[in-house]
């Protein structure tokens, strides 16, 4: 009978991975579906795509600057005719949003043959960004489906990388020595990370846009290796280490819990309210589809204070997330972050964990009442940050991060 029970819980175990991969599966799959409809960085709208000799035609170039802290000005952006097509006025760069320009340029066609007008921008941090139509003057437009794919890295990545090392490093060595300074050491490198990633670079890799925007721009067949880096290196290092990325290196929720220190006696929801952000996870993805554009981007309470660039909105909403931080402690990364949502999948199938020896247990719940997400430790609920608090203040030494 023991070997039948032994076997049958092997089995729900497995089901019960199999059945959470599939869904990791899914939010891919989903995560996929919003990279197709993002919007491009650089848009070019022409009346018409086949004209004749002789003709001229209006054309609309929209430029959005992703990243508030872009430093090339949008005057730097270039607009490449082909030989056959002649620039004939244009007028300046108007700004019709905080981070969205818009130019009307008009073309002469000079002569037959297939033309091309090239717009791009030299970024110092994301590299080229271009985009491209063909136009047909006396000729029909053959349309052809070629990716393209730009190698730029930007250091940000480096940065991300070389965090990623070092928490993995601090979380190994202060794990297997219990050491009580581990929580004060951890909060370190979030300050560090959060003057870093957040203030100096203004907020990037951005767990929401990372979901939104990672552009691979399928519509336009471009493949951005940096920015997909920006979204792999948390997700891998995630499935092999844990969440070592939320505990230890986000600059959102570093800010939400350095906020949060100033009390001790917090609010703990039940743990199962943190499932809230899978909803989450699926609003953003939803509306980010809808509406062919990244959700939040101007209401993002976090940027506007990494970018110290405040509306009315954003301003209200960072004293709330203020407030809640102090009350509840890292609201945002519980209940709202996409990233998030999909790191506890991730997280639920990691190979090093914070486990449980149920021989040395206990069960005092010590642990419970000590996580930042009121969860019990080695569980496998998918919400360890790897604080390390368990381990450390646990009597029996009845949790080790392996």
């Amino acid at each position: 009978m023991s070997n039948v029970y032994i076997n049958s819980i092997t089995v729900l175990e497995f089901m019960k991975a199999l059945t959470e991969t599939t869904i990791l599966f899914i939010i891919v799959l989903l995560c996929t579906s919003v990279f197709i409809a993002a919007v491009p960085e650089i848009q070019i709208k022409p009346e018409g795509a086949e004209h004749n000799v002789g003709d001229i035609f209006k054309v609309k170039i929209v430029v959005t600057i992703i990243h508030k802290k872009c430093p090339l000005p949008i005057t730097s952006t270039v607009i490449e005719l082909s030989k056959n097509l002649m620039l004939v006025n244009e007028t300046e760069w108007i700004q019709v949003s905080s981070n969205v320009y818009e130019k009307t340029i008009w073309v002469k066609c000079v002569s037959e043959g297939e033309g091309t007008i090239r717009v791009y921008r030299k970024c110092p941090i994301y590299g080229l960004i271009e985009a491209q139509v063909k136009i047909g003057v006396g000729v029909k437009v053959e349309e052809t489906a070629e990716a393209k794919i730009y190698w730029h890295i930007p250091n940000t990545v480096y940065i991300l990388l070389t965090l990623t090392a070092v928490s993995v490093f601090l979380a190994f060595t202060l794990a297997k020595r219990r050491d009580r300074r581990s929580n004060m050491i951890r909060l370190g490198v979030l300050a560090f990370s959060l003057a870093l990633l957040g203030f100096v670079k203004g907020g990037c890799p951005c767990p929401i846009g990372a979901v939104q925007i990672i552009p691979v721009l399928l519509l336009d067949m471009k493949i951005y290796i940096g920015w997909i880096l920006l979204l792999l290196i948390p997700i891998i290092a995630t499935l092999i280490f844990g969440r070592i990325y939320c505990g230890w290196i986000c600059p959102f929720g570093a800010l939400q819990e350095l906020i949060g220190l100033i009390n001790k006696r917090k609010i703990k929801p039940p743990s199962s309210l943190n499932y809230i952000k899978l909803l989450s996870l699926a609003v953003f993805i939803g509306l980010s589809i809808s509406i062919g554009d990244e959700v939040f981007r101007e209401y993002d309470p976090f940027k506007a204070l990494f970018n110290l660039s405040f509306t009315e909105t954003t301003l209200a909403l960072l004293i709330i997330v203020v407030l809640a931080s102090i009350l509840i402690g890292r609201p945002f990364c519980k209940y709202i972050c996409p990233l998030g949502a999909i790191l506890m999948l991730v997280d639920k199938v990691s190979i090093l964990r914070i486990r449980r020896d149920s021989k040395l247990c206990i069960n005092c719940s010590l642990c419970r009442r000590i996580c930042p997400y009121n969860t019990d430790s080695g569980t496998g609920k998918g919400e360890c940050i790897l604080c390390l608090k368990c381990i450390t203040k646990c009597p029996r030494q009845a949790l080790s991060y392996r």
